[in-house]
């Protein structure tokens, strides 16, 4: 039973890194620095699908004895870490490592296929290293193979530990300690092999399977994370688009002007969006926010004040948003009616969308942080608006006004 799971568990974390590999080729042929990265992910996967039980044998028995199936293992893997390493040292500002990589790695790769076309016989087809005092392998081989690893994933880990600090931002250190783990793993996983070399303590393979296992669903996350993060945000801009849509739709309805193109329903624009995700939510954004600005003109300071009134018993966060979208349905209803605009009423106004020119509150869209969290802020606010707009609340002050003036 216990072969079955880690056989299973070896297969999904094999096929997982060919999932991720096919994903991440068309980004990696556009962008040179992600090209080694999904290098050594290929490696890995290639190492991974010769650990399978029979694919190894298989091989061997197409090649001969000249153990082709062990040896590009070894290799395959070799070419992952270095390839990882070059990435890591690239991320983190040490270009200039890149070039002291190269030759040390070479080297190994170039020694490892001596030792192993010049040494006969050889081990068993995809068995582990060998034990001392065995004649199946000289001890040079693995001390040279176990040793580059052990030093690589070593220095791979606490590099990406070093730089995956709260100064970077969240999907670089995501990523930096993603790969530390697994680089981490991966050194665990080769001392277990080393200590194989001295002692028969056949009890450690299936742990070392299991590391194997973790290194590689960790190693995969690590590299799928520009396409999670990328698919997160386009969803979180498709909600965006879905919840402003009727706010907006109202509002340009009144004031046209504001709208850079037609108005379509909603689930057309998200079917067929004619801009990519993130600009047209942004586009959403800013024609509502123009829209309230031009529909101050039409809130005298009497109104605000009441709909402040009437939403002081609500939490500071709502209280904002509900007292907006009290206004913003008087507003729009007098630009309906045809009342001239009080230029005096938006004469106090702001860039923001509060209040006769007041800031929203904590979460709003004054909240500091640069000009993307101000941006996350006002659609996080302005969808708030959205939502508040068919509150019991807002309905009742919208009728108990349908027959007051503008600054009822």
């Amino acid at each position: 039973m216990a072969g079955d799971l880690t056989s299973g568990l070896q297969f999904a974390a094999t096929a997982g890194m060919w999932g991720a590999v096919a994903v991440r080729a068309r980004p990696a042929l556009r962008s040179p620095h992600q090209r080694g990265l999904w290098l050594a992910l290929a490696a890995s996967a290639v190492a991974m699908t010769l650990q399978l039980r029979g694919v190894c044998e298989a091989l061997n028995l197409l090649v001969g004895p000249v153990h082709v199936a062990c040896l590009v293992r070894n290799l395959a893997g070799l070419v992952s870490t270095a390839a990882v390493v070059h990435f890591v040292a690239t991320t983190t500002g040490r270009p200039e490592r890149r070039g002291l990589l190269a030759a040390p790695f070479a080297a190994v790769l170039i020694t490892l296929v001596v030792i192993d076309v010049l040494t006969m016989p050889h081990p068993e087809p995809g068995g582990a290293p060998p034990r001392i005092g065995s004649d199946v392998q000289p001890l040079a081989y693995w001390v040279l193979l176990i040793g580059t690893h052990l030093a690589a994933n070593a220095a791979c880990a606490w590099t990406c530990w070093r730089y995956s600090g709260p100064t970077v931002g969240r999907e670089l250190r995501l990523g930096l300690r993603l790969f530390g783990w697994s680089a981490a793993l991966a050194g665990v996983y080769w001392l277990g092999h080393g200590v194989l070399l001295a002692v028969p303590a056949d009890r450690l393979r299936p742990g070392l399977r299991l590391l194997l296992d973790l290194y590689a669903v960790l190693r995969t996350a690590a590299v799928l994370v520009p396409t999670v993060t990328a698919v997160a945000g386009a969803a979180a801009d498709v909600r965006t688009v879905w919840r402003l849509a009727p706010l907006w739709r109202d509002l340009v309805t009144v004031v046209p002007q504001v709208a850079l193109g037609e108005v379509r329903p909603r689930i057309a624009e998200l079917l067929r969006p004619r801009l990519p995700w993130r600009l047209l939510a942004y586009r959403k954004v800013i024609e509502t926010r123009d829209a309230i600005l031009v529909l101050q003109e039409y809130a005298g300071p009497r109104l605000v004040e009441r709909a402040r009134a009437v939403t002081a018993h609500l939490p500071a966060r709502s209280a904002e948003a509900e007292a907006l979208a009290c206004v913003l349905l008087v507003a729009r209803r007098n630009r309906l009616a045809g009342r001239a605009p009080d230029r005096a009423a938006a004469a106090a106004g702001t860039t923001g969308p509060g209040l006769g020119g007041a800031p929203p509150p904590a979460g709003g869209p004054a909240r500091s942080g640069g000009l993307g969290r101000q941006l996350a802020d006002e659609t996080a606010f302005l969808v708030a608006v959205a939502r508040a707009r068919r509150s019991p609340l807002v309905r009742r002050f919208e009728a108990a006004g349908a027959a007051r003036g503008r600054d009822a």
